[in-house]
């Protein structure tokens, strides 16, 4: 009857039935009290639902009732590992080895304490140690520990022979996320190749069933990159990060456009920066930044369809930025004078880009660069001399003025997410 209880509480918690797999462990314990591995079992049902009081208590009762029931160390020492309690970790890791069959491996959880302490250099001496005492029969955790440790210490290049052991002898359904981003780390940093980070995250997160964690995933890589101002991977993983959301955000478009932008990938800045503007049609940073694109795309304002996408965005900025003058002044002085250099030098109308001039003044009355322009073009404008009774005036374009205006200092724009 023991052995019929305790194999119909396994079959009940194969089928994740909790509460029954519980009963027919307490009924083999009525015929025997002191069977450790029912007691195991029943606290390994706690242990999924993260009952960790429930769990551990049986642990230590597992081994209350035999002393050399050796899994029940090998739980205990796990859930300290978590806890950061080292001491008591290694103390469990100690009396595992001592009852379990005897395994080189089994030195595993030794050297994992270690690099759970940031050890490193005490854990690659332990990995390698358990590899060449092992051989062949090395399991792949212990190719990872190495390679995780190699880049811990900073030895990206280090890493790149254990991941590569790691991923050959690993089985497929063995591979966690987190197993693809160390391996896109090691790679990128050897190559410079950033797409191949870019695409291990993708398969990090394809992986990951749970959202929050698969978003979690994006956002640390997004920071990564980011933080090394690596914009154009970081627009890529933007866009990621938008198509795997539950819910929209109507500002992704932007942040993704802005980062493709200060990488000088100007075309899907734009492309992005239209999404937005669509979204949110009354935000000025959005027409301002689109516009600063398509200038950059085409500085000779001249070529289509970039010239009237940019007049356009500028006017909107003009526009959209009359609601706080203060706030929007230098986006709305930029506009101003790249609207004049445009319809002074392109159209030849002078008059409109006087009015242009005029306008950036109501953001900033005492703007040195717009009065010189602007004075300069109202004197141009007015006759000089006469040949033969007709009036002469200057014909000269002053694009070095107004075109130099542009603004190439990119932290003009502040934005984060």
């Amino acid at each position: 009857m023991l052995m019929f209880f305790l194999n119909l509480g396994d079959a009940y918690r194969k089928a994740h039935e909790g509460g029954q797999s519980v009963t027919n462990y307490d009924l083999a314990l009525t015929v025997n009290p002191n069977l450790a591995r029912a007691i195991y079992r029943k606290g390994m049902i706690y242990y999924t639902q993260k009952n960790w009081e429930l769990f551990t208590d049986l642990m230590k009762k597992a081994i209350a009732a035999d002393p050399k029931f050796a899994p029940a160390y090998y739980q205990l020492y796990y859930y300290y590992l978590g806890k950061l309690d080292f001491t008591t970790a290694q103390d469990y890791a100690t009396k595992f080895i001592a009852n379990a069959d005897q395994d080189p491996q089994n030195d595993y959880l030794r050297i994992q304490t270690l690099w759970a302490q940031k050890k490193y250099d005490e854990a690659i001496t332990g990995a390698k140690a358990l590899v060449a005492a092992a051989g062949q029969q090395t399991k792949p955790r212990v190719y990872k520990l190495l390679a995780d440790s190699y880049v811990s210490k900073g030895d990206t290049a280090g890493a790149k022979e254990y991941i590569d052991d790691y991923f050959a002898k690993v089985k497929e359904e063995e591979i966690t996320p987190n197993d693809y981003i160390l391996k896109g780390q090691i790679y990128s940093s050897g190559t410079g190749d950033d797409s191949l980070i870019i695409n291990s995250y993708a398969r990090a997160i394809q992986m990951d069933s749970d959202y929050y964690d698969k978003m979690d995933i994006i956002q640390k890589a997004i920071t990564m990159f980011e933080s090394k101002k690596k914009w154009c991977p970081a627009a890529e993983l933007r866009i990621l990060q938008a198509k795997s959301r539950k819910n929209p955000a109507p500002t992704d478009p932007f942040f993704i456009g802005y980062r493709f932008y200060l990488c000088g990938n100007y075309q899907r800045a734009d492309s992005a920066l239209k999404v937005y503007n669509d979204l949110a049609p009354d935000t000025v940073i959005g027409h301002y930044l689109r516009a600063q694109a398509n200038f950059a795309l085409d500085s000779t304002m001249m070529v289509e369809p970039y010239a009237s996408t940019m007049v356009h965005e500028y006017q909107k900025t003009l526009e959209l930025a009359q609601s706080d003058k203060v706030k929007f002044k230098s986006q709305a002085i930029v506009s101003s004078k790249l609207l004049a250099g445009y319809y002074n030098n392109i159209k030849k109308d002078r008059d409109s880009a006087i009015a242009y001039l005029q306008k950036g003044l109501e953001f900033d009355p005492e703007n040195a660069s717009i009065k010189d322009l602007l004075d300069y073009l109202q004197k141009s404008a007015k006759p000089t001399k006469t040949t033969k009774g007709k009036p002469t005036g200057s014909t000269k374009p002053v694009s070095s003025e107004l075109n130099s205006s542009v603004i190439n200092n990119k932290k003009t724009i502040v934005a984060k997410s």
